[in-house]
């Protein structure tokens, strides 16, 4: 019924990302049936595909394969195939706002499915005089649903800026691919890959490490002549002046070994150990 569609048009809404409102989120977090994974996991999930090659690879993956692109195909007159076609085309850029038309979204189904597990999303109804129909369809972040036991169902609200905001039914829907038991929230496919992701680090900063200290698997040792002391230099200054010798003929040493390549006078002995 007309009646029971949201004011507005949709019944979810964005989120203000304030301080206060996150505190707010997280008091309310536990309200309602228990939610499978601790507060802040699928937002790291998905904040982890964007940085993480493997985990942005594997997303990218997921999409390629679920969405090969679709053809439209209409029968009828030449006329009313093009206006057909005019149409659809108008309503296919205004359903997917920013996301390319129906095939973005797909994709944006296709990886909300892969980092939380389901599909989360509000069709925005509009009527009127001439006519209504959905205007737009919006993605609600899957982090934000929550479900309470009502009248025997599972009810889905959006738990945003610390309120609870009761979804329309008939306008969204929440669609997981995987459950577990009679939860009923999705279990995100990427979740597992959480620890490993983690231990990529460690990895990394080892190997960073090692990379370091590489020039030690093969010790160069060169001996140079000392400049020659001049006539009446005091002890400490000729001493000074050595060092600073032996430290420009280092920073040389070190940037021909860098390239590959050494060049030095005759005087130099250099011994590999």
């Amino acid at each position: 019924p007309l009646a029971a569609l949201p004011a507005g048009g949709r019944s979810s809404r964005e989120s203000q990302h304030t301080l206060l409102a996150g505190i707010a989120s997280y008091l309310a977090y536990w309200d309602g049936v228990e939610p499978l994974l601790p507060p802040g996991y699928l937002e790291q999930i998905v904040r982890i595909a964007v940085v993480n090659p493997d985990m942005s690879q594997a997303v990218s993956n997921w999409v390629a394969i679920g969405n090969p692109g679709h053809d439209l195909i209409i029968i009828g007159e030449d006329e009313a195939v093009a206006a057909a076609e005019r149409r659809l085309n108008a309503k296919a850029r205004s359903l997917a706002r920013h996301m390319a038309g129906i095939d973005g979204l797909v994709n944006k189904y296709l990886e909300q499915v892969a980092l939380t597990g389901a599909i989360s999303s509000e069709d925005v109804v509009t009527l009127g005089p001439a006519g209504g129909g959905v205007e737009q369809v919006v993605i609600v972040p899957t982090s934000q649903i929550r479900f309470k036991r009502e009248g025997g169902e599972y009810v889905p609200y959006q738990l945003v800026d610390g309120e609870e905001l009761l979804l329309n039914p008939i306008t969204y829907r929440y669609l997981a691919h995987m459950t577990i038991e009679n939860s009923p929230y999705a279990k995100p496919p990427m979740v597992a890959a959480i620890e490993p992701i983690l231990d990529q680090r460690i990895m990394k900063k080892n190997l960073q490490f090692v990379i370091k200290k590489f020039g030690l698997f093969g010790l160069i040792s060169a001996a140079v002549t000392p400049p020659n002391r001049d006539l009446r230099e005091p002890e400490d200054e000729y001493q000074k002046r050595v060092q600073s010798y032996l430290k420009q003929v280092l920073e040389a040493f070190k940037e021909n070994f860098h390239e590959g390549l050494a060049v030095y006078t005759n005087d130099i002995k250099v011994e590999r150990t």
